[in-house]
């Protein structure tokens, strides 16, 4: 009796060992012990205005970056992208067509792999006659400085015209109201939420949009250093996924985009956030995930009076496919409601 005890208890002792081993050795892995892919850094430039930076402020708050394996280190700026990429100070950059257009054209090291906001129309707004505009409330960057070149040699009569840099939207307009000023250049969603919210009816006027003259005034396109996209491109496409993700967010969610968007913008109004939200989607609307290559040719006759020999350098020195075309054979795009533009 006394030796089956001891056998029993020798059967329990073994099966409490292996019942132990066996949790031991099937509990989760700690936080410490489970081995993460590191993330791909990469140094983005980007027009530090409120439209562009929509998308960014959305793929950092939902984790977009992080989900697609690439930790993004932003680098705002007032202008001068181009400069940046191509002194190998940042990889990829968002900013206006023309500056990148210029930029290949002169012989730097980008390429154009996609636009993500379209037909944002700018206009200038004035009471008085054109013949009578005197100052002009506008503001001073690189492409601000082309578009006002243009509006003049467009529109003869404000040759002359004071340039009066006042880099806030909706002063321009505040400025406009209170005679301050002759005109205003300004986005078209604002001024049509500014006339609407001061009853401004009667004299006041537009006297020139920019979508009357689509091929001149450029979309905002996503740029890339043509030696990054050769070794790094898993993460330009990474960086191209947390941009669609977060594009559609932001049109199924417009009610908390705007919230995410006046949590960023300081000092900015409940309506204002809301302009600008509104703004972006109805602007981004027609998204290219690859540049029409038709208006791209059209623009690059603009530049001709910047750089004389621009007509040695054809489309395929500044547009890259190989992103959209990765992300369409992975069937990453058939879950958007995007089509692609490209050929």
């Amino acid at each position: 009796m006394k030796n089956r005890n001891i056998s029993l208890l020798l059967i329990f002792v073994v099966i409490g060992a292996l019942i132990y081993w066996l949790l031991l050795n099937n509990k989760p892995a700690s936080k410490s012990t489970i081995t993460k892919t590191p993330l791909t850094k990469v140094r983005l430039a980007y027009i530090s205005s409120n439209l562009f930076q929509l998308p960014l402020i959305v793929a950092e708050e939902k984790g977009y970056f992080n989900e697609n394996g690439i930790e993004v280190k932003l680098d705002p700026l007032s202008e001068r992208v181009p400069v940046q990429l191509n002194s190998n100070l940042d990889d990829i950059g968002i900013t206006q067509n023309y500056g990148l257009l210029i930029s290949a054209v002169q012989g730097g090291n980008l390429v154009w792999i996609g636009s993500i906001l379209n037909n944002r129309n700018v206009v200038v707004v004035s009471d008085k006659p054109i013949n009578r505009i005197k100052t002009l409330a506008t503001t001073q960057n690189s492409y601000y400085d082309h578009l006002n070149k243009e509006v003049m040699k467009i529109n003869k009569n404000l040759e002359n015209v004071e340039i009066l840099n006042i880099k806030s939207q909706p002063t321009r307009l505040e400025s406009l109201a209170a005679g301050k000023v002759d005109a205003a250049l300004v986005e078209e969603t604002l001024w049509v939420a500014f006339q609407k919210k001061n009853n401004l009816t009667g004299s006041y006027k537009v006297i020139f949009n920019t979508s009357d003259y689509s091929d001149l005034f450029d979309p905002v396109v996503i740029g890339v250093r043509v030696d990054y996209l050769k070794t790094n491109q898993p993460a330009v496409e990474s960086f191209y996924k947390s941009m669609i993700e977060s594009i559609s967010w932001i049109r199924e969610h417009r009610k908390e985009a705007v919230g995410l968007f006046k949590k960023s913008s300081m000092g900015m109004s409940d309506e204002e956030a809301q302009i600008y939200v509104n703004s972006y989607i109805e602007s981004s609307n027609n998204l290219q995930l690859v540049p029409n290559t038709t208006t791209a040719g059209k623009s690059l006759k603009f530049i001709e009076s910047d750089v004389a020999n621009y007509k040695k350098y054809d489309l395929d020195h500044y547009i890259n496919l190989s992103v959209i075309k990765s992300l369409e054979k992975s069937g990453f795009l058939s879950k958007f409601s995007f089509t692609s533009s490209g050929k």
